[in-house]
C-alpha cells in the first residue's frame, strides 16, 4: 500500500513575495551584471562606440585631463555635456563633482543603448 499525501498537509515553504516590477527588474539585471565578463562587457563597450562614431557622435574614451585619472574604463565620456556612461560597476573611477553619470544596461543591445544615450544627451542640451 502506498502513502497517499494531501496536499493541505504539506506545509508551504516558499510563499509568494511581494516585490514591485522596478525591485524585480533590478535585482534580476544585478544578476546579469554578475555574470557578465570583462571579455563581454569590452565587446559591448566597444560596440556602443562603433555605433556612436557611426552616428558621428563626438566622445571620449578616456576621463578628461582634469580628472587626473588615466585609466581606460568601461565608461563613455561626453566632456561638453560633462555627462559620463559607465557599464556595470566601474570601481576604479571616482566620478568628478559636476558630472552626471548615467549606467549603460548590460542586458540590452548595443543599439538601444546608443539611443538612450543620444536621448539623454540631446535632453541635456534642451533641459
Amino acid at each position: 500500500m502506498s502513502n497517499i499525501v494531501h496536499l493541505s498537509d504539506k506545509k508551504q515553504k516558499n510563499k509568494p513575495v511581494d516585490i514591485s516590477f522596478d525591485d524585480y527588474t533590478d535585482n534580476l539585471s544585478k544578476g546579469f551584471v554578475k555574470n557578465l565578463s570583462n571579455k563581454q562587457k569590452k565587446e559591448l563597450i566597444s560596440k556602443i562606440k562603433a555605433i556612436l562614431k557611426s552616428r558621428n557622435v563626438a566622445f571620449r574614451s578616456t576621463p578628461p585631463s582634469d580628472w587626473k585619472e588615466k585609466s581606460r574604463t568601461f565608461a563613455i565620456f561626453f566632456p561638453e555635456k560633462k555627462i559620463v556612461f559607465t557599464l556595470g560597476v566601474v570601481n576604479k573611477l571616482k566620478i568628478e563633482d559636476g558630472w552626471i553619470n548615467h549606467k549603460i544596461s548590460d542586458t540590452e543591445d548595443a543599439v538601444l543603448s546608443v539611443g538612450k544615450i543620444i536621448n539623454l544627451i540631446e535632453d541635456s542640451q534642451h533641459g
